[in-house]
């Protein structure tokens, strides 16, 4: 099989063509039109307090870390728990995993005509991609040792991370999970007057559950990565509605 081929039917490839498909039919239909009004006017005290409430609960539990790091990590590895449910919470933690599956069905919807269904998914997509990068700029700030570096969960700002194994020193917040919870959280607002819009919020639960279990960040990582997803999804319904309202206005 030709080298190209193998190459874009993997899933990180055919994600980075979703991603880039989804953005194109977009701004076509002016999804961004009215951007530029909005950004002058972010409700950024709203999301102030959203990561103010996150960081808080971040205190509340940081000085359980370690406890809880080992209760979960006691899962077993072939019990159910691991095999189906973390490892699920693991493959949406990998953004190209969620990203296809949002990808499929704003497509899905696309096809069948379905503008605001499809707009839906879009906005669910571009929140995970806000929260994603706000919790990767954090973690540059933040520079906190992964558990598996064995210093203990109030080792921060250790800048020596920017030169030696950066990784490492990356714990704070879980980009995984900030990307699951973006777009976990969106969809949990768009479908405000839905009882099982709860389901959607146990999806950034199983990522954080597959990442404490896997050493890779403290459970107050994941806590505060939700409050992430969740500023991130305030900024991206709010754009929504007053889109809605600024072309309500206009016709």
């Amino acid at each position: 099989m030709p080298e190209w081929i193998m190459y874009v039917t993997q899933p990180k490839a055919m994600m980075i063509a979703m991603v880039a498909l989804m953005v194109i039919m977009e701004i076509s239909r002016g999804y961004f039109r009215e951007l530029g009004g909005y950004v002058r006017n972010l409700p950024l005290r709203r999301t102030g307090v959203i990561l103010s409430v996150g960081a808080a609960a971040v205190l509340s539990v940081i000085a359980a870390d370690a406890q809880i790091l080992g209760a979960v990590r006691s899962i077993g590895p072939d019990s159910f728990p691991k095999k189906v449910l973390i490892d699920f919470g693991g493959y949406l933690g990998k953004f190209f995993g969620l990203w296809l599956i949002l990808g499929s069905l704003y497509v899905f919807f696309s096809l069948l005509r379905c503008r605001h269904q499809a707009s839906c998914f879009f906005s669910a997509a571009l929140s995970s991609a806000l929260s994603g990068g706000l919790a990767h700029g954090i973690k540059h700030i933040a520079q906190r040792a992964r558990p598996y570096t064995e210093e203990g969960p109030f080792r921060f700002f250790d800048f020596h991370g920017f030169s030696d194994n950066a990784r490492a020193y990356q714990s704070f917040p879980s980009g995984d999970v900030a990307v699951v919870a973006g777009a976990a959280a969106f969809l949990f607002l768009y479908f405000q007057d839905k009882p099982w819009r709860w389901i959607f919020m146990f999806l950034p639960v199983l990522t954080a559950l597959s990442r404490v279990w896997n050493n890779k960040h403290w459970p107050s990582d994941t806590l505060f990565s939700l409050a992430v997803g969740f500023a991130a999804a305030s900024l991206v319904a709010g754009y929504r509605s007053y889109e809605e309202s600024r072309r309500n206005a206009q016709s």
